[in-house]
């Protein structure tokens, strides 16, 4: 399974914000399925989407914490395949987490002002 690993540093809530909405964005199929905050210094939240690719949904799970001094972001997806022992077809997880990882890095970073 892949995974996507960021790390900087700046104004923990904006950053949040700015995932949040980067994700909800990358695709017109895309929706916010549910998130939570655990205090002042970690938030997850799932995205969800459809992928022409595997024709099914696939999702997207961000997880990002704040420790000293430092925001450090996890994103990994799910999902898509059709079989039922084994999963032989991920593209659709690929490209979502794609997709995320081009949106964050080329986003211009309003968190650390």
């Amino acid at each position: 399974m892949a995974k996507y690993l960021y790390e900087t540093t700046g104004d923990f809530n904006a950053f949040v914000g700015v995932v949040h909405e980067l994700a909800q964005h990358i695709s017109s199929t895309t929706i916010y399925e549910d998130g939570y905050r655990f205090g002042e210094q970690s938030a997850m939240m799932v995205y969800e989407r459809y992928s022409i690719v595997g024709s099914s949904r696939v999702s997207l799970s961000v997880m990002i914490t704040e420790f000293e001094g430092k925001i450090q972001l996890v994103a990994i997806p799910s999902g898509g395949s059709q079989a039922i022992a084994l999963k032989i077809n991920n593209w659709g997880e690929g490209a979502f987490l794609k997709e995320f990882k081009q949106s964050l890095e080329g986003t211009d970073k309003t968190w650390l002002r």
